[in-house]
């Protein structure tokens, strides 16, 4: 059960003093002293008694024919014999291409790589017994047509065996007991993918909702939105972190956790976890240039180089950039903007790897809030209309820089320690929609000046240990994160003016601005947490979690000279449990929670709780046809509590009242039907209403989240004759009617968008290769609007389009 402990207070000009009880003290250093201290019990626990195991392991790497190291194939290990006492065992290589089976006894086994696009690899190993263990090298060749693709640049084509965003650890999907969903850099280049929304509606139940004006993805998974549940690598990436559209020319990989998933990530939205991985550090050489252009003088040139930078490889390196500057099918909307990722990582030796990574990006845009609402619909206007101020640009300015120290001690415990710091400035100008007139045409405008300052500030610290108990196999994460966000806003408003929405007049009269606000807002978190992945036998896996999170808000208005604050505490858990019958089939069955402070007072003074989220989940994943088809289908129930709502009594205040349950059927599934051929579909089935309030009816279906999704895309390439090189695909992407609001005063249709590409990979070198692509979206012209958040905020989808690449990979 989650359990919170909370208190707040308000005072005028004067500092909030912390609690002074025991329990309250308990602040992120002191988490971190009692994560070092479990540390050390759990080392002088197991770490002597699993170093004496005599049993023999069965260790190697993967590499390719140039001897490239290959991560993320899967690895199988089978007795061989007449009494093979154990099932097969599946494992997935790590980054150095390396893989581990541990606690083998004396026989004879088979080793099995089989990697997206390469062909399959056999073995055979003898143990001799008495602890003597063996290492072997398994060398894997590409598959005719896929010598195009660049594998040390991290290809899997469309099907992922790993993810890490579900256990923090490298656990192979069908073991993970809740429904995670991975979007491959394959995927991403064949749709040309400019933009995370283009990526996520290939997931079941995600849709789009809104865009924060063009400034950020806001995701709505399972009937909830998720805004704030957007990471990459594992770190808080939202609005606190990233005051733009997230640039996708650095990511390798986008991966989505579904469900309440604070038992590794502290205070969530119980929608789920949209994690973007990104490109690595290569140990081969590696150069990229890409040139993107298309429709509405859209262009992106962009480069990815990578390598060693010495000679026994020690030290590896990417680089990212790209520059983008684009019109759009919106009136006076254009986008300019400059982005540079570079990374190092140093192979230290003796197990330690030390990573730098940084961000920057500038850019300039308009905030566009889309279209309005009319009656029971949408303003019948142009999709491509402006409503609000041409002449007010949006400017931004971030930077990140991160750090990752990893150590592996020997074969049962390993460190990982990451940190990262982002800086973001953001010049928040805007004339945008505030109301509606009767008339049903006048819409008012409010001027809006904002100089935004963002700091964020955070450190992650795990340790895994593995080791046997018994005869029953543990893999245990033990961890401690600590965090400091602070938003600083100093806010002018100016006078309302009016445009005709069906006749609009930009020029607008100057008027005079005032002061309106001036506040910062400092959050201070930290949390403890512990994972234990227990293999009970060959075909039955448990999964026990638990997290306890500290929360500090604090806010300082120094307009009003009121400082408000609030601490919480909670304790989220998390259950599952994976059955496999036979190799191909995990069946599971999880439970987990979710929090999510707030910072609001009742009539009475007295603080909110946190928002709550529990979910029930079960569902199969299949890997049939030699893993040629990976199929997940799951049916879950989340119950989102503590949510507020209109007091009935006191006019003006919330009270949290109000429930809301989310319950759906999704289906995901990749495949591989022959060589050269790919599909990626998915659908899911979302019912999402409301439970209990003061002001909605019960039963009222959650605004912007559609009842049905759906998606479908599939490519072929031929790989030999006179076409080899030369494929195409085509994708449906679907979405039916969403309420606008909770009140359903209107409506948007759903739509289903059409769209196709045409591509041509030429090797014409040892190591030099092209790749020209062309992509059509809405390829039938259909009008449909893409997202509602409001009256005010229908975001209309983009017309017919193409947009084509060259690339040069050498």
């Amino acid at each position: 059960m989650l359990t919170q402990h909370r208190s707040r207070s308000i005072v005028a000009t004067a500092r909030l003093a912390m609690p002074s009880s025991r329990f309250a003290a308990l602040r992120p250093t002191a988490l971190l002293f009692l994560f070092s201290g479990t540390l050390l019990f759990l080392f002088f626990t197991f770490g002597s008694a699993s170093a004496q195991s005599d049993n023999a392991d069965v260790s190697g790497r993967v590499i390719d024919q140039h001897g490239a190291a290959l991560s993320r194939v899967v690895v199988t290990l089978s007795r061989i014999g007449p009494h093979p006492e154990r099932s097969p065992v599946t494992v997935a290589t790590d980054e150095a291409g390396a893989f581990k089976f541990r606690g083998l006894s004396r026989g004879e086994y088979l080793l099995s790589a089989e990697g997206v696009n390469f062909t399959t690899v056999t073995q055979s190993v003898m143990l001799t017994g008495e602890g003597a263990g063996r290492e072997v090298e398994l060398r894997l060749s590409p598959r005719g047509f896929d010598e195009f693709v660049t594998v040390t640049a991290g290809d899997e084509g469309f099907q992922a065996q790993t993810a890490t965003t579900a256990m923090r650890t490298d656990t192979a999907l069908r073991d993970t007991p809740q429904s995670i969903q991975v979007i491959t850099r394959q995927v991403i280049e064949e749709q040309q993918a400019v933009s995370i929304n283009d990526v996520v509606r290939n997931v079941s139940g995600v849709s789009v909702p809104n865009s924060s004006g063009g400034r950020a993805e806001d995701f709505t998974i399972r009937g909830f939105t998720s805004a704030r549940n957007t990471y990459k690598d594992g770190f808080r990436n939202d609005f606190n972190s990233n005051r733009a559209s997230h640039e996708t020319s650095n990511i390798e990989r986008v991966e989505v956790l579904k469900g309440p998933a604070s038992v590794l990530f502290g205070r969530l939205d119980p929608s789920g976890v949209v994690n973007f991985v990104t490109k690595k550090p290569l140990a081969e050489h590696y150069y990229s240039l890409l040139f993107t252009g298309g429709k509405f003088n859209f262009y992106k040139p962009a480069l990815d180089f990578g390598g060693p930078l010495n000679a026994r490889r020690t030290l590896l390196y990417r680089f990212n950039g790209a520059y983008e500057n684009a019109d759009t099918f919106r009136d006076f909307v254009e986008r300019e903007r400059v982005f540079v990722a570079p990374s190092l990582t140093w192979i230290v030796g003796d197990g330690t790897t030390l990573s730098l990574d940084a961000e920057a990006m500038k850019g300039t845009s308009l905030i566009d809030r889309g279209l309005v609402a009319l009656d029971d619909g949408v303003a019948p206007v142009p999709s491509g209309r402006y409503l609000g101020d041409p002449a007010i640009p949006y400017k931004y300015r971030q930077g990140k820089l991160g750090a990752t120290l990893s150590h592996t001690f020997d074969d049962h415990w390993s460190l990982r320690s990451a940190f990262r710091v982002a800086l973001n400035k953001a010049d928040y100008d805007s004339r945008q929609p505030r109301r509606l007139r009767p008339d049903n045409r006048t819409l008012e405008l409010s001027l809006d000046y904002a100089d935004q300052s963002l700091q964020t500030y955070y450190w992650q610290n795990d340790v895994i240990a593995k080791f046997q108990t018994g005869g029953v196999g543990h893999t245990l994460l033990f961890g401690g994160d600590i965090g400091r966000e602070r938003f600083a806003s100093v806010t002018l408003s100016g006078p309302t003016r009016t445009i005709d929405i069906y006749n609009p007049v930009y020029n607008f009269a100057p008027g005079t601005v005032s002061r309106r606000g001036h506040s910062i807002t400092t959050n201070i978190s930290g949390g403890v947490y512990a994972q234990d992945q227990i293999t009970l036998g060959s075909n039955l896996k448990l999964l026990l979690g638990g997290r306890f999170d500290y929360y500090e808000q604090k806010n300082d208005n120094r307009f009003t000279t009121e400082v408000s604050s609030a601490v919480d505490r909670a304790f989220t858990p998390r259950v599952g449990v994976v059955y496999q019958p036979v190799q191909p089939v995990s069946l599971y069955v999880s439970f987990s929670e979710s929090f999510q402070p707030q910072l609001q007072l009742t009539f009475d003074n007295m603080p909110f709780e946190p928002e709550t989220g529990m979910q029930y989940e079960t569902g199969i994943k299949l890997e049939l046809w030699k893993r040629r088809l990976a199929l997940t289908a799951a049916t879950y129930q989340i119950t989102k509590s503590n949510v507020g709502t209109p007091d009935p009594i006191n006019p003006g205040f919330s009270v949290q009242l109000g429930e809301q349950r989310s319950r759906g059927f999704e289906l995901d599934a990749t495949a591989r039907p022959t060589s050269g051929w790919n599909v990626l579909t998915s659908y899911g089935y979302t019912d999402a209403v409301v439970t209990k309030d003061t002001r909605f009816p019960v039963g009222a279906q959650l605004s912007g989240a559609p009842r049905h999704t759906a998606s479908l895309w599939t490519s072929y390439q031929f790989g030999g004759g006179p076409a080899r090189g030369f494929g195409f695909g085509a994708g449906v992407f679907a979405v039916s009617r969403r309420f606008g609001d909770l009140e359903h005063t209107f409506t948007v249709p759903g739509y289903a968008r059409v769209d196709a590409s045409v591509f041509y990979k030429i090797h014409r070198a040892e190591k030099v290769k092209y790749r020209l692509a062309f992509n059509v979206n809405n390829v039938l012209d259909k009008e449909f609007y893409e997202g509602v958040r409001g009256r005010l905020g229908v975001v209309p989808g983009a017309p017919l389009s193409g947009v084509g690449t060259f690339q040069i990979i050498f």
